[in-house]
């Protein structure tokens, strides 16, 4: 990897480093022979990309001003180190791919924060003072409330003399979340615009806000070329200590939404234990491994009552092995044996390595050292057999 850095280690805050450019070499090595695949380069804004990046002198307040860099200056830190320009080139410093970013600044209110510096600094005024005096100076600056976001995103695909580009422009709320976005390729547009709880004045939504929780999306419409084409909305409500999900409903016309799903039930980690599909059929999920992955799911039967007929506590039994997640599909297999249920093991931190369908087949997974998934087999009569393996090259290998 190349770098080129601008230091500042006069800053007490913000970054000490600002890379500029980045460059990422991709290399292969088949025993003593090493071939280089392509590499790939980054640039970022910084110092020496726009005069707008550079912090703001402090107005003097005193009659001396420092002459030095140790005072405290208009932060815009955070505008620096945004990615401008990702672009991939091959073995042959061909280019294959090319994202570019523009961005813009957006303040807050208040939009800032006025405050003053005082400064000491020791001064010899003549070689015959002894030890100098000590002045004091003050400076104010401000403390910016600003971000700088992405307005707009471009991508260029290059096939030899062909480039394909697809452009996508965002509008933001006052939260700087995404409202709208707008993806353009050839001569198809693509809009989806998006609505959250500051959206709304009724509840739970302003309790959600007060709460500060903004990021959820409520409702989702996608529109191509002006014609709409669907709406997802998810209504929130709360439960015991946290908001969740309660229904997803779907629309063709805006006009009337119609109910997808209800998420009936959930545990006090949060995790979804039972919900309901539009026809009726209602699915319970068991959580295992800590409590952090799904391990088993019963159709057609409630949470009570598929706690009566194993005669568990899914709240209270762990089920955190391999071994303990088969024992529980055994038991729910033998006193249900007229519900699908499906079974999933899980390597923490890696994925899936078993699933077990309503049918008894059971699905491996293995993962390579990366941690991929590399190949799904199954096991017949004691043979292993392949259904699909999965292999990893870079562009152009």
């Amino acid at each position: 990897m190349k770098a080129f850095s601008t230091n500042s280690f006069d800053y007490a805050n913000g970054r000490q480093v600002g890379y500029s450019t980045v460059v990422e070499i991709t290399k292969s090595k088949t025993g003593l022979v090493v071939d280089t695949l392509g590499y790939t380069e980054y640039q970022y804004t910084n110092f020496g990309t726009n005069s707008v990046f550079w912090d703001e002198l402090p107005r003097p307040m005193s009659m001396l001003m420092l002459q030095d860099d140790h005072y405290v200056r208009t932060r815009k830190d955070f505008s620096r180190g945004k990615l401008l320009k990702k672009t991939v080139y091959d073995k042959y410093k061909r280019k294959l791919h090319v994202t570019s970013y523009e961005y813009d600044f957006f303040e807050h209110e208040p939009k800032s924060l006025k405050a003053v510096a005082l400064f000491s600094k020791k001064a010899d005024i003549s070689p015959c003072f002894e030890g100098g005096y000590l002045s004091y100076n003050i400076s104010a600056y401000q403390i910016l409330n600003s971000s700088y976001c992405p307005i707009r995103k471009t991508i260029e695909e290059y096939c030899g003399d062909n480039v394909v580009t697809t452009t996508s422009t965002y509008k933001y709320n006052q939260y700087l979340q995404v409202k709208e976005e707008e993806f353009i390729a050839g001569d198809e547009i693509k809009k989806q615009a998006y609505t959250y709880p500051c959206d709304y004045i009724v509840d739970p939504y302003q309790t959600m806000v007060d709460n500060n929780l903004l990021s959820y999306i409520v409702d989702k419409k996608t529109y191509r070329n002006d014609g709409f084409v669907e709406a997802w909305k998810t209504d929130y409500c709360q439960f015991p200590s946290f908001y969740k999900p309660c229904r997803l409903s779907y629309s063709r016309d805006m006009s009337v939404y119609y109910e997808e799903v209800s998420y009936d039930l959930y545990d006090s980690f949060g995790n979804l234990l039972q919900y309901t599909d539009k026809n009726g059929m209602t699915t319970v999920v068991i959580w295992g491994y800590d409590f952090q992955q799904p391990i088993v799911e019963v159709k057609n039967i409630n949470y009570t009552d598929l706690e009566k007929s194993t005669g568990m506590d899914f709240d209270t039994e762990s089920f955190d092995t391999d071994e303990a997640v088969m024992n529980l599909d055994q038991i729910i297999r033998e006193k249900l044996p007229y519900n699908e249920v499906t079974t999933y093991t899980h390597r923490p931190l890696v994925g899936v390595t078993s699933m077990k369908a309503p049918n008894g087949m059971t699905t491996y997974y293995d993962y390579d050292h990366a941690g991929r998934l590399a190949e799904a087999y199954i096991i017949e009569n004691g043979i292993r057999k392949t259904l699909e393996t999965y292999q990893y090259h870079y562009a152009e290998e």
